[in-house]
């Protein structure tokens, strides 16, 4: 009877690391650093799911809510910051802070088109005394026509779009087409 070592082979030394190695690319892949794509998408998402809510946030409180945009160039560090947005709400002292709507900030390497009313939204590098929104939301329902393109500096094919249909909804059109394809072909 021959004894046999107790020991591992080579060859099980070599898959048990190349499992280990495999398992280990996957889980950098999947929660490594986001490409601009990604970035740009969690970007585009966080906004849309900002309006919504302040879209419903108008209705129930009965006050108009207002979105501020504010270009890098009013921003302090115009080369380190990209644009942000802030919420505001109409009270009897004009317009106030919401706290449950933070301030966001958008990285700088993606840019915004913004259409209001059917006319490109054009701004003057200086920053105004008072930020005043420019899309209201009001308790109606009712919305400020907006379309706003999100666009990525180092990818010019990347292009995103939040605005609002014709039923006064937000909507991010890319993915609402991509729904809307889906539907089509599961009737």
């Amino acid at each position: 009877m021959n004894k046999r070592n107790k020991g591992f082979s080579l060859i099980e030394i070599m898959v048990v690391l190349m499992m280990v190695g495999l398992v280990f690319s996957l889980v950098l892949f999947n929660f490594g650093d986001d490409g601009p794509s990604k970035r740009m998408q969690k970007t585009v998402e966080e906004f849309t799911l900002w309006s919504k809510f302040a879209a419903e946030m108008a209705i129930v409180s009965g006050e108009p809510i207002g979105l501020i945009l504010e270009p890098p160039e009013w921003q302090k560090d115009p080369d380190n910051n990209g644009w942000s947005y802030a919420w505001r709400k109409m009270t009897h002292q004009g317009w106030q802070e919401i706290e449950s709507l933070p301030k966001q900030q958008i990285e700088r390497d993606i840019l915004l088109g913004i259409t209001l009313e059917e006319q490109l939204w054009s701004y003057s590098a200086e920053a105004p005394e008072i930020s005043e929104p420019i899309i209201v939301f009001y308790p109606t329902g009712e919305v400020t026509p907006f379309e706003i393109e999100f666009t990525h500096e180092l990818e010019n094919d990347l292009l995103e779009t939040v605005a609002v249909n014709l039923w006064g909804e937000v909507v991010w059109k890319e993915q609402q087409e991509v729904l809307d394809e889906i539907k089509e072909r599961n009737l």
